[in-house]
């Protein structure tokens, strides 16, 4: 009994060892891509793609609004059948006009998914970077929620800014891009008591 006592103190101070020997770091993704130049170019290239969808689907909806006018104009000469008849086209347009919204909704999520790529690409690599740097073994991205706390000296979203030549602003809003904490700014999701 004693020796699994002995046993069971050992593998708590190990694990306590190896909790001491990780360092922790944050960083906000979010900031860091919104921050980027390039995002410019990609919510340029997004809003004209998407103009570019919403006029084509604007064309189908004049089209069915034009149907459903004639339909509503000339429903009194029409016959019952031929009532029925241009009842079930005004119905599979409006099906086949919610079905294009969706399909135009998925391919601009496509799209923007398309042009991040090289961006979230480039964030990961700045930040793998900056955590080997650091000696840091783990980096929580408070932008995904997933910190309940965190100390300001361990957030390396400046760092990660400067290794991708993103420009960084210091508490009085003046940017710089030197190495120092002043500019770090960081609000934690804990309840304030």
């Amino acid at each position: 009994m004693i020796a699994l006592g002995v046993v069971a103190v050992g593998l708590m101070a190990a694990s306590k060892i190896d909790t001491d020997s990780k360092k922790f770091g944050y960083v906000n993704s979010m900031e860091i891509l919104t921050a980027m130049p390039e995002m410019k170019t990609v919510e340029a290239d997004l809003e004209a793609y998407g103009k570019e969808l919403d006029a084509d689907y604007q064309k189908m909806v004049d089209e069915y609004k034009k149907k459903v006018t004639e339909y509503q104009k000339k429903e009194k000469e029409w016959s019952d059948a031929m009532k029925q008849v241009k009842q079930e086209e005004l119905i599979q347009d409006e099906q086949r006009l919610q079905k294009t919204q969706q399909v135009f909704e998925d391919e601009l999520m496509e799209k923007q998914q398309k042009l991040l790529a090289p961006l979230i690409s480039k964030i990961e690599t700045a930040i793998n970077d900056v955590a080997k740097e650091k000696g840091l073994s783990y980096v929580f991205d408070t932008s995904k929620g997933m910190l309940l706390y965190a100390d300001q000296q361990d957030d390396i979203t400046k760092e990660v800014k400067e290794k991708l030549k993103i420009p960084t602003e210091s508490k009085t809003g003046a940017t710089s891009s030197g190495g120092d904490k002043t500019g770090t700014k960081t609000e934690s999701t804990t309840p304030k008591k």
